[in-house]
This record gives C-alpha cells, structure tokens and sequence, in this order.
C-alpha cells in the first residue's frame, strides 16, 4: 500500500542454498570447458601427453603398468610404449589357453639381456629350449628385466605381474642396489597420493607442456652425470664412480633393504600360490677391476706414502712378470690399507699368476666387496640370496656356483672372468645359455616336466644353432660399441678398448669404436696401430676436430711430423678463434724446426689467451732457438709470472740470462753482471754462471 516500505520477496527455505550450488556448478563447468578447450588447443599444436612418451616417474614405479592391452589386439597384453626405454618389447594372450605354462621372468639388465636383448638373454633361451624338454606343454617365456631395476623395483613389478596368472616368476636380481640413492635420492620421500595424482596428471597435454619448461630449472639442481668430451652422449642409467663415496652405514641399510624386497617379492608370491625360483648373482672377478678405490680411515700421509711406493714397485714388477716379488710388496701394502679395492684386486692377479688359486679368490672377492661403486652384487647380497631360498624353501640356481665349476673344468681354477662375461656383470651369450640349462635342470628336479629322448645334447646343439644364426652381427656389434663406450665414461679405458677391436671385426668403419680402440692400442703402446685406427676414423669424419688433435700427437710421437702439420693446420682452419689450436700447431713447427713460423702461431695463440703460462713457455724456446734472447727473456719472464713455480721456466730464464751476459761481457760488463746474478738468484747451483761472474771480478 502507498506508504509502505519496500521490502525484499520472502525466500523460500533451502532458496540460498541451491543458488550457491548453482554458482559452483556453473564456475565448474566454465573452468573445465575451459582447461577442456586448453587441452585441444595443444593437442592441436602437437604436444603428446606425457604418459604416452615415458614413464613420468623415470620407469622406476610400480604405479606404472608395464603390459597393456593391445589396442589392435584387444585379447593380448604388450609392453607399454613409455616403459620401452627399460623393457623389451613383449607380447603375450590375456587369458592364458589351457595346458599353457606362462613364466615371467624378473629382474635388472641381466635379465634383459644388455648389452644385447631377449633374444639371447636366459629368457629368451628357455623360450627355445622348454618346448624341447616338454613339448607336452606350451610353453609363454616373458622377458619382464628392467634395465638398472634394484630389488624394490622387482617387487613393484611382481605385484602387477601376479595379476596376469603366470605359473612361475624367475628372479635374477642382486647387481642395481647402489643405484638409486644416488640416482633417484627423493624416491623414499614421495607419498602414495602424489604418485597416483602425477600418474593422472601425465594424461594432461597442459601438464606434458608444464614439465617441459619447468624441467631445466629442476635439473640445474640435480646432479647428473656428465661424461668426458670424448663421449658425446649423456649415458642413461649409469651413475659416475665419482658420485660414490664410502659409506658403510648406507650400505649396511641397503643390504637390509635388499633382504626385504627379496622376502617382500616371495610372500607376494606365496599368497597367490605362485612359485617361485631364485638365481644368485654372478659377476666378472678376474678380468674386471674395482670401479672406485678408497683409502682406510685413519691412513696417515706416512703409511699413504710407504703404501704408494710398495704399490708402485709392484707394477713396475708386474710388467716384467715378476709376480712372486709383486705379490710380496703387494701384501704389504693391503696390510697397511685392508679397504683399498684395486691393492686387493693387483694382489689377486698377481697371487693368481703365481698359481695360488685360493688365496687369489679371496682378494678378488674382496676387492670387489670394497669397490666404493659397487656395480656388481657384493658376497653378501648373493648370500642373501641363498639364505631367503633356504629359508622360503624357494627352488635356487646358483649361477655364481654354476660358473665357478664351469671355469674350474676349463681352467684348473674357479675364478670367472671374461670367458663368461662381457663386462663386470652381464653374461655373454653362452653364460645366458648356461643358465638356462640350469634352470630347466631344475625344473626337472622339482617336477615340473620329465625328460624324454627329445632332450639330448644333439637337440640342444640345433636349438643354440637356430639362434646363434638368428643373430644380427652388425647390431650385437654396435650393443658392444655402446658398452665399450659406457666403460670408457666410467674410467675401464683398457676393457673399453679390448670390446672396441672386438666391434671393428663387424664395424671396421664405426667411429666411436675406432676412437676408443685407438686410445687402447696407445696404451699398450702399439703407435703404428693407433695412428691406422683414428686415420679411418679421420677418413669418415674429416672435420671432427677431437680426432685430428689425436692423430696429430700420436703422428708427432711417431715422428710423421709432416703428416701431423697437415692435422693441425686442419685444426686451426676449423677453430679460428681457438687458442691452443694454434699454440699446437707451433709446436709442430717447432718440431719441424721451422721457428719463424712457429713463433707467428705462438704470437697469434697469445692474441688469443694471454693467461696461458705454456704458450709463452713455448714461444721463449722457440725464440731461443732464433737467438732472439731479449725475446726470449721476455716471454720466459711472462710464462714465470702467471706461472710462478713452473721449474722448466725458471731454469731456462737462467739459461737465457747467462747467455744474455755472455754477449755483453766484451761491451758492457755491468750489464753482464746484471744478467749474470740474475741466473743465479733463478737457478743458484749454475757453476758456469758462477765462473763467469768470478771472471768479472765479483763474487757470487
């Protein structure tokens, strides 16, 4: 009515409340169609989601599957595209037919089959030989190692693999432990919610693109293994010796870790009724040294220095095959120091060519238990082993045993080396094909089939044939080139090289191979060699400057000096604003004795870098030799100043001094004197220099 205030409509019950509702519900949808319209817009510009091109946690998470259904074969399970960098490729029916014996089998890159792939791994030689021994059966063998996947690892994978109703799980696992605190150092501190919401998040293109540009601000502050400048590729799943430092705490925790995974894989196991058959890790002893020494605590500089002699006359004594007096020093050098892995690993070889087998295997095995980068399985690892079969009573094949008997048949003692495998760890191909036949040997013994006379030693010869000649060469040669260059990075120059010559007999034209193996043929001392292998090295990549640098210096030691001006001309045409390109190639020259034109390079190198102590050394010889004294002084006088300690400067200033004061002793003899006590204040034993002033009439 007219007079009345105006009020605001009386609200329902509930009124405010479903507008709120409303209001959430509509900023919902707008935010999704929104981050929905995002999506198609990078799925437009090309950007694939992460979980389609890697595994987002670095492979190493069970979170992650590794068989999935094949989308053009929905009734069979492959391996997933982002775990393909670790896995082999491998494919296998959903639901198992009947009379079908499926067998995964788990573990590191033994498994796998590195250097090479299933093919000739254990995996892949029981898949040939089991259908031999029962053909009753159809036999699935599954290659389920992962490459550096320590036990943990195994045991993700084991929970996910029990789902796909195999009827045995195969472990070989023991060699990856001291990999992830090193590589992976925030692993224990991620919860389980935020892995399963990265898990969600890597199907999102915004999050592929986030990662992308945030990536290289994570990585400044990661430590990441980076390889010397010969190597031009960062090597995946490799920890350089250097990160590794001894810790025996840690190492004890790990050996505790191990125990548990591997007990945690076969409980899993047992509940799902799953046999299950371990393999106790074998590695190379003989032929492969300690990656990474370390002194004891406590050695003081007095005993560090009486060890550095003793080990020192040994190696002179080891080059002349005087391995009695060798093995003596040697073990008075580990009685001074008991934890240094390479005085353990020198005596062993030394007590082994002496023909004292067993005292010999006891310090190869210890200087592998002391290698501070332990890359190989230590004693109690595989101890481990055996003890958690023992106690599970779990169904064991012994590979380190199995070898050991191999090699005391062969050799007259147990020592495995490289007859069995081809780097620290990974088998050759007849190990896998020994360990295959173990574990079916084994299967017989726990009744899993019965021998006919289908499984003779003839058959077995056809069965290897068949895969032996199935082999790519080419492409097992350059797995071998891609180990060799992994050993070269982690300091085993000399094994690098022995595979490299080894990779030439299929490869002769593969570069890297031809680098490594002529840094090898260097070592041994073999000139003529190394100067062929970086020629055709040189031949393929003409311009590579690292190439030409060492061809030229092996040429240079060879006394081919033309050849190695040739090099180095090629050098500086191809870095110009290089200094030490030019200061190399003056010393050629002056090895050619051309010093006028040696002494134009040293000028322009200087141009260059004015803080290189070495180039004005060498400019002042060079000077010297064109009696260009007051030159000489002068550059001997700079190298001296950024170099104040540098012996072969300092002696020859003195020299040029005295020569200085001989050509002034007729004309001006105070400027002789000068000269003179200017030598002697450099180098005070110079007794010519001594006479010669005395003959002035002063005394020194």
């Amino acid at each position: 009515m007219p007079g009345d205030k105006v009020t605001d409509r009386p609200q329902r019950p509930g009124q405010s409340r479903v507008r709120t509702w409303k209001k959430v519900v509509f900023a919902l949808v707008v935010t999704g169609c929104f981050f929905l319209a995002l999506e198609l817009v990078l799925a437009l510009a090309g950007i694939t989601p992460l979980i389609k091109q890697q595994d987002p946690f670095s492979g190493f998470t069970g979170a992650m599957p590794l068989f999935v259904e094949d989308s053009r074969e929905p009734a069979r399970r492959i391996t997933a595209t982002n775990k393909l960098a670790y896995f082999n490729s491998q494919s296998f029916s959903e639901t198992k037919a009947a009379g079908t014996r499926r067998i995964f089998c788990m573990g590191g890159s033994t498994t796998y089959g590195r250097p090479y792939n299933d093919t000739t791994s254990f995996a892949g030689w029981l898949r040939e030989l089991l259908p031999l021994a029962d053909p009753a059966h159809h036999w699935e063998v599954i290659n389920a190692g992962g490459i550096s996947y320590a036990s943990y690892r195994v045991a993700a994978v084991t929970e996910q693999l029990l789902e796909l109703d195999p009827d045995l799980l195969i472990i070989y696992t023991g060699h990856n432990e001291f990999l992830e605190d090193v590589t992976f150092p925030n692993w224990k501190d991620r919860s389980r919610l935020l892995e399963q919401a990265t898990l969600l998040a890597a199907h999102s293109r915004l999050f592929t693109l986030l990662s992308q540009r945030l990536q290289p601000l994570a990585e400044t502050n990661r430590q990441q293994p980076r390889l010397p400048g010969e190597v031009d590729e960062i090597l995946n799943h490799t920890v350089g010796p250097s990160s590794y430092k001894r810790d025996d705490r840690h190492r004890d925790q790990v050996l505790s870790f191990f125990e548990f995974n591997l007990r945690r894989i076969v409980q899993l196991a047992h509940r799902r009724r799953v046999p299950v058959l371990l393999v106790t890790p074998a590695s190379n002893l003989r032929d492969f040294s300690p990656f990474k020494s370390q002194h004891r605590d406590g050695l003081n500089e007095q005993d560090q220095q009486h060890w550095q002699k003793l080990v020192d006359q040994a190696s002179r004594l080891a080059i002349q095959r005087q391995w009695e007096q060798a093995a003596g020093l040697l073990e008075e050098a580990v009685a001074l120091d008991d934890r240094h892995a390479e005085t353990h690993f020198q005596l062993a070889t030394a007590l082994l060519a002496c023909g004292q087998h067993a005292r010999a295997l006891v310090h190869f095995h210890r200087a592998r238990d002391e290698d501070v980068c332990p890359l190989r399985a230590l004693t109690p690892l595989a101890m481990t082993v055996r003890k958690v079969a023992g106690d599970a009573s779990v169904p064991l094949v012994d590979f380190e045993e199995l070898l050991s008997g191999q090699c005391q048949d062969q050799n007259g003692h147990s020592i495995v080396g490289a007859d069995y495998f081809l780097d620290h760890l990974h088998p050759t191909i007849e190990g896998h094909r020994l360990l295959a036949e173990a574990i079916i040997k084994q299967l017989e013994t726990d009744r899993w089939w019965n021998p006919g006379q289908q499984w003779n030693q003839q058959a077995r010869q056809q069965v290897s044939r068949r895969i032996l000649d199935s082999i790519d060469q080419a492409d097992h040669a350059r797995a071998r080139r891609n180990l060799a260059k992994v050993l070269n990075w982690s300091g085993k120059h000399m094994e690098a090289g022995v595979l490299s010559v080894s990779v030439l007999e299929q490869l002769p034209d593969d570069p890297e191979a031809l680098s490594i193996a002529a840094a090898y043929m260097r070592q041994l001392g073999r000139i003529e060699t190394a100067i062929d292998y970086l020629s055709r090295r040189k031949g393929i990549t003409p311009d590579d400057v690292d190439t030409l640098r060492r061809l030229s210096s092996l040429l240079v030691e060879a006394g081919q000096l033309e050849e190695a001006l040739s090099c180095q001309q090629q050098v500086a045409r191809l870095q110009p604003d290089d200094a030490q390109a030019f200061h190399h190639l003056g010393m050629v020259l002056a090895e050619l004795k051309r010093f006028d034109e040696a002494t134009v390079h040293y000028r322009m190198a200087i141009e260059l870098d004015q803080s290189d102590a070495n180039i004005h050394y060498h400019l002042g010889i060079a000077l010297a030799e064109k009696m260009d004294l007051e030159g000489s002084r002068d550059a001997f006088q700079q190298a001296l100043q950024l170099s104040p300690r540098d012996r072969d400067a300092s002696f020859n200033l003195a020299v040029i001094h005295g020569q200085l004061g001989q050509r002034l002793e007729a004309v001006d003899p105070d400027a002789a004197r000068r000269h003179y006590r200017s030598a002697l204040e450099l180098e005070p034993g110079m007794t010519d220099i001594q006479g010669r002033l005395q003959g002035l009439g002063e005394h020194p």
